[in-house]
């Protein structure tokens, strides 16, 4: 079991602020399926929900929701492919104006080369 009784009588996770230790970001459920290219990039698969759990910072989430799949992330990590670049738009003020911006990314790829 994962849950401890503290001093206070609260229950808290056994491995809080323990160096090393993952954090359960699922809920309990188990990971079957993981895919991680560089750090913050990652694509985890949950045994019994069945959803993805996909990570990639820099990236809008509605993105990352509506276009990334588990099976980019194998491909990419596996077989070294590069995934296409990404537009998104977003709104950006500068001196009390607002601008919308079009902003293309290169997403997922093997190197972390910051680009």
């Amino acid at each position: 079991d994962q849950w401890i009784i503290n001093k206070e009588g609260k229950r808290v996770l056994k491995n809080t602020k323990v160096i090393g230790k993952w954090k359960d970001e699922n809920g309990g459920d188990r990971a079957i399926g993981y895919a991680g290219v560089r750090a913050k990039c990652y694509s985890v698969v949950c045994e019994n929900s069945g959803k993805n759990m996909i990570k990639a910072k820099g990236l809008k989430k509605l993105l990352i929701k509506r276009e990334f799949t588990h099976k980019i992330f194998e491909d990419c990590a596996l077989e070294g492919k590069e995934d296409q670049l990404r537009t998104t738009q977003f709104l950006r003020s500068y001196k009390h104006r607002m601008y919308r911006i079009k902003q293309t990314k290169r997403s997922i790829n093997l190197l972390d080369t910051k680009l």
